[in-house]
């Protein structure tokens, strides 16, 4: 693991969380597009920009994980295993919030699905691969927190605003 008494940078725990954050930027922009259609649940809480910066948080959390976990492949067991493990986490946090919100298990499983598989890909990719540069990762990130941000108020939910039928 120490290569001359210096960790090599492809194990670096900068590196991992940068790469984790980079395939959670990159999640986020797929769960973004995805969650517009999708019937929200509330759309003060579930909305693009709170879909968004729960992507970089899971990236980020993979990130950690692919440290902990680390291989020469791009994937292996344990970091699998704990992936699949955010994954259940996440469900079991859908349920729970069904019992305050309806529809929130059809809102919020697609778009952990979706997340949780994007970074546990992505992450060791970007990590592995030595041809990324922690720029690329921020410029990723940058753009993912600006998408989710601007598609915030794009709500499916009515407005509440009366309004008078066309005149014929």
């Amino acid at each position: 693991m120490w290569e001359n008494g210096v960790l090599p940078e492809s194990r670096s725990m900068r590196k991992n969380i940068s790469a984790g954050l980079a395939g959670g930027a990159c999640a986020a922009m797929v769960s973004v597009v995805t969650s517009l259609p999708l019937e929200s649940p509330n759309d003060g809480l579930f909305n693009s920009a709170s879909v968004g910066l729960t992507s970089l948080a899971v990236g980020g959390i993979i990130g950690l994980l692919w440290n902990r976990f680390p291989s020469d492949r791009k994937l292996n067991r344990r970091y699998a295993y704990s992936s699949a493990t955010l994954l259940l986490i996440a469900v079991t946090t859908a349920g729970s919030m069904q019992m305050l919100f309806d529809d929130a298990i059809k809102f919020t499983v697609p778009l952990a699905i979706i997340v949780v598989v994007t970074c546990t890909v992505m992450t060791p990719v970007l990590a592995i691969n030595n041809r990324t540069i922690t720029l690329l990762h921020g410029v990723l990130v940058l753009a993912a927190v600006v998408l989710s941000i601007s598609f915030a108020g794009h709500g499916d939910q009515e407005s509440g605003s009366l309004l008078l039928p066309p005149a014929r």
